[in-house]
């Protein structure tokens, strides 16, 4: 069952079983009482890094989150959660991690193994109340301890914990330092050339409907691959009854036409379900990269800075009084283009890209298919 990509665990909190005894699959569970959207609101909470288990455990339990004997989730069972990837779409059975479950995921893999570096992270000293903007967004970039936050004189510091290591960051930067900083990030996201801005923003849109079609091309040809196997499975059946073929040459001919309409099939509910998630995401991620550094600025409090920096940056490295980003997916790929100045797509595989020197494309084309 395992191998089938369905997780033979007997209970899964969010979840309920379906089918008869021995072919059970599982379901999100969508009833009044279902514990999937706390699940999901756990996820979501503890990746802002505004929380411990501890704070998250007591706001779970205000907004109505209680385990069976009333009272509030541990701090270990909620950890316990966190850390089960069947809720991105895996699962682990006797030791082996599955990574393909059949089943559908309650939080995305992004977000779940954003949650598990968070959680990996060492962090040392006392809880601090005091809610400090950079609060679990920032790393030492030397040692990859916990950067933290003092208030000394009116202002906020940041300084790497150096717990148990013999990190040489000793220099505090200034929170209004690290702010402008961070600033001056988003603003580099942005293209200036409003002539190529506009370009951009057309060929995002026109490779939307590239994308459309290119997707209706595969789900035709799979379509006429799967009757092209039926059709050939009724025949080889025809000659066996007219005894035209033996009865291991039809076996064997049956079950490789069968193999491959397994396949077929598979791959056409992958599309299909691909089809269903499909979204402008590029143009999205396109259009955030440019008004971030605006919503930054306006932003009323520290509470919906930190959810936005949570969007863009998956790390934020202080070192040596420099800030250095690690972002989030696509805006990766912004990120590169804009500090090569190359929004045509002259991508160096040293990125992580997956291309190597892709040439500029002309206007009439649609690039950053990668967004």
């Amino acid at each position: 069952k395992a191998e089938e990509g369905w997780c033979p665990a007997s209970q899964k909190s969010g979840y309920v079983t379906i089918g008869v005894t021995g072919k059970k699959i599982w379901q999100i569970d969508d009833s009044e009482a279902s514990e999937a959207p706390f699940l999901r609101r756990a996820f979501q909470l503890y990746e802002t890094g505004e929380h411990t288990l501890l704070s998250l455990s007591k706001q779970l339990f205000e907004e109505g989150w209680k385990a069976t004997n009333g009272e509030r989730l541990g701090k270990s069972s909620l950890h316990k959660l966190l850390t089960d990837c069947f809720y991105c779409g895996e699962f682990m059975w006797n030791g082996i991690h599955y990574p393909n479950g059949k089943h559908e995921a309650l939080v995305s893999k992004e977000l779940f193994y954003s949650v598990q570096e968070k959680l990996s992270r060492k962090i040392t000293g006392k809880y601090r109340k005091n809610n400090f903007l950079f609060k679990g967004l920032c790393q030492c970039g030397e040692c990859g301890r916990t950067v933290v936050g003092e208030n000394q004189k009116g202002n906020s510091y940041y300084r790497c914990t150096r717990f148990e290591t013999n990190c040489t960051q000793r220099k505090y930067m200034r929170g209004d330092t690290l702010d402008s900083k961070v600033l001056e990030l988003l603003k580099q996201l942005q293209c200036t050339d409003s002539r190529m801005l506009r370009w951009i923003r057309k060929a995002l849109k026109d490779n939307h409907q590239n994308e459309i079609d290119q997707r209706e091309k595969e789900m035709s040809a799979l379509h006429t691959k799967e009757a092209n196997l039926l059709q050939r499975i009724d025949q080889i059946y025809e000659d066996k009854l007219d005894k035209k073929i033996t009865q291991e040459l039809y076996q064997r001919k049956y079950d490789q036409y069968s193999s491959d309409l397994r396949q077929t099939r598979k791959s056409i509910k992958s599309l299909v379900i691909a089809n269903e998630k499909y979204l402008n995401v590029g143009s999205a991620i396109f259009e955030l990269a440019q008004v971030s550094a605006k919503i930054y600025e306006s932003c009323p409090n520290d509470i919906e800075k930190r959810a936005l920096l949570s969007d863009i940056f998956s790390n934020l490295k202080v070192k040596d009084g420099e800030v250095l980003p690690e972002y989030k997916n696509g805006i990766e790929i912004v990120a590169v283009r804009a500090k090569n100045n190359d929004w045509l797509g002259s991508m160096d595989s040293n990125h992580g890209m997956g291309a190597s020197k892709a040439p500029a494309l002309p206007l009439g084309d649609s690039p950053m298919r990668t967004l």
